[in-house]
């Protein structure tokens, strides 16, 4: 299957085979993003003038830190990215939510869902964050 690469700074799309041990680490990686997702929200709902504000806030950037990390890993795992690659990706992708949401495109697609699958579940998900927050 291949993969589109734009996103992360490469001109042509990887090609990776599906296998047990890629959806297994697929899994791990959705894992780890879903409970950075609760720690972030966890935070944002946070008032600084609370006792447990530092820690939160010193966690969160800790476990950014780690799912950076991660996410780099989990990338040169799946496409086989030598360390210059990587270093490639660091200087292409703008932020860590790019980076992220480019995971989770990979994630996707390792689900043997299709680019037109996931731009549709993109706006569909776009739409229910609409209807959830009446101020966008």
């Amino acid at each position: 299957m291949k993969i589109d690469a734009k996103k992360i700074g490469f001109d042509k799309p990887f090609d990776v085979k599906p296998s047990v041990r890629l959806e297994r680490k697929s899994d791990l990686m959705t894992i780890k993003t879903l409970q950075f997702q609760a720690l972030d929200a966890k935070y944002r709902n946070l008032n600084p003038t609370k006792k447990d504000y530092a820690d939160t806030l010193l966690k969160m950037y800790e476990e950014k830190g780690k799912l950076t990390d991660d996410s780099e890993k989990f990338l040169k795992d799946v496409f086989k990215l030598t360390a210059k690659q990587v270093d490639h990706i660091e200087e292409n992708v703008q932020s860590m939510d790019e980076l992220v949401e480019y995971v989770i495109y990979v994630i996707q697609r390792l689900q043997n869902m299709s680019d037109k699958q996931i731009e549709l579940e993109q706006k569909k998900q776009a739409e229910a964050n609409k209807e959830a927050d009446p101020k966008k």
